[in-house]
């Protein structure tokens, strides 16, 4: 199962980029940021990009720009990459990599439904 790209939407909901990684994201901020830097600072500003950090499992570089104040500050960090500790792995999962020693977040981490028909099992009534 592939991960939802981020997408940068403007005010009439158009299409200006795609990013698939952080990398992507660092760049797409930086080649919008030069037309419509108002897209841009609108995603940091709600917090877009820090959710879609989350669903795609990078949770450090998600804490690390959501204090981002400018977009330039938020390129830096993206870019930079995110630090991993001496002997930390990353394991794959259904919606993608993570760090081994994360949690779930509920954030749009794939759950399976293996068994139950795609719905989740129901506590039975008390009489």
């Amino acid at each position: 199962m592939e991960r939802e790209p981020f997408y940068f939407r403007s005010y009439y909901h158009c299409v200006k980029g795609m990013a698939r990684n952080p990398r992507e994201l660092a760049d797409e901020m930086e080649r919008i940021s030069r037309f419509d830097p108002a897209c841009v600072l609108w995603h940091l500003q709600q917090g877009h990009f820090v959710n879609w950090l989350y669903y795609i499992g990078e949770e450090q570089l998600a804490r690390s720009i959501s204090g981002a104040s400018s977009i330039e500050e938020a390129m830096s960090v993206l870019r930079q990459g995110s630090p991993e500790k001496p002997g930390q792995r990353r394991k794959r999962t259904v919606a993608g990599t993570r760090k081994a020693s994360t949690r779930a977040t509920g954030r749009g981490g794939a759950r399976s439904t293996e068994g139950s028909g795609g719905q989740k099992a129901r506590k039975p009534r008390k009489s």
